[in-house]
């Protein structure tokens, strides 16, 4: 899942369903090669566990919650709930759907909120 060793200031974590993380390989490696540092935690479909450890250890993040058919709109509010109960100025959340064909258009949509992720 996460690894130990990771420091807390990866800018962007992707937040999936367990079915959904190697579709995301695109999209990361999309992100890599425009020099975002990413990670994937599936599993946020299941239970509160995996988000709750991620937000604890990204601290200067943006948290994607990628909406697909394992991953609905009232789990993705639940996840924002979660969310804003317990973050940190430097930590932001966006969703998007999970969109195979256009990495790129899904990256532009994160590089804009990147953009603004020190505004309130």
């Amino acid at each position: 899942m996460l690894p130990a060793t990771r420091t807390s200031s990866t800018p962007l974590v992707f937040l999936c369903a367990e079915d959904d993380d190697l579709e995301l390989v695109a999209l990361v490696h999309c992100a890599r090669a425009h020099g975002l540092e990413s990670e994937v935690v599936p599993g946020v479909e299941r239970c509160d566990d995996p988000l709750v450890q991620a937000f604890r250890m990204f601290k200067q993040s943006l948290f994607v919650v990628i909406e697909s058919p394992h991953l609905g709109p009232a789990r993705v509010e639940e996840a924002r709930a979660l969310f804003e109960r317990g973050r940190t100025p430097t930590q932001h959340l966006m969703s998007t759907p999970l969109d195979l064909t256009a990495p790129e258009k899904v990256l532009e949509r994160i590089r804009r909120r990147l953009e603004r992720r020190d505004d309130p």
